[in-house]
């Protein structure tokens, strides 16, 4: 029973929001905007929800001590500080702007460059032309850069087309294939939860 009713709920819910977004029927309408607002306040509640078991496990880590108890130490700081300063002073005063601006600005700066050099590190293993389809990755990849790049266009005139036409050609066929599979497969989940055969976002497969 604790499963049965859980599943119910969904599907009569996953139910209503595809006749409302499908169909648009003037009966289901009003169900689908109230469940959809109820959405937005479950949302909230979740997010709330996930900074207490933030909190609760970092305080367990600061109890611990060592490297990881000073991590949990700031970054429960910086928590704090950006959550009391938003609700009591205002997200537009200076010691929110100041937490944003100066310390998540930066930090994010630096994520990024850090993933373009995992991406550079990634791209040279991957540009090994170990077989056919590493060398066209190759190939392909060289053009691409050449004709991004400004001396790509003093060297040859052609390279920027060929650059345009993999990218609006090649790529962009490669995006929709991908595209079109994750839709059927997003389809295929959802009938599935909506049906009951796919129980794990209750927390078990059966």
């Amino acid at each position: 029973m604790r499963r049965e009713v859980p599943i119910a709920i969904s599907s009569l819910i996953g139910l209503i929001l595809f006749l409302e977004y499908f169909f648009k029927l003037p009966a289901v309408s009003a169900w689908a905007s109230e469940l959809q607002n109820w959405g937005v306040v479950i949302s909230a509640f979740a997010l709330a929800l996930a900074a207490a078991n933030l909190i609760r496990i970092h305080v367990r880590r600061i109890g611990m001590g060592g490297r990881q108890g000073v991590h949990s130490s700031i970054l429960l700081a910086g928590l704090a500080v950006t959550v009391l300063s938003g609700i009591l002073i205002g997200t537009r005063q200076n010691p929110f702007t100041f937490v944003f601006n100066a310390i998540y600005t930066p930090l994010a700066a630096a994520f990024y460059a850090m993933t373009a050099f995992h991406l550079a590190s990634a791209s040279y293993r991957a540009f090994r032309a170990k077989n056919a389809q590493a060398a066209a990755l190759l190939i392909t990849g060289v053009l691409l850069m050449i004709g991004r790049a400004p001396i790509g266009e003093i060297v040859w005139k052609k390279f920027p087309d060929v650059a345009n036409w993999i990218m609006s050609v090649i790529n962009l066929a490669g995006s929709r294939g991908i595209m079109i599979t994750t839709s059927v497969g997003i389809i295929g989940v959802g009938l599935r939860v909506l049906t009951g055969l796919d129980r794990a976002h209750l927390g078990g497969g059966e």
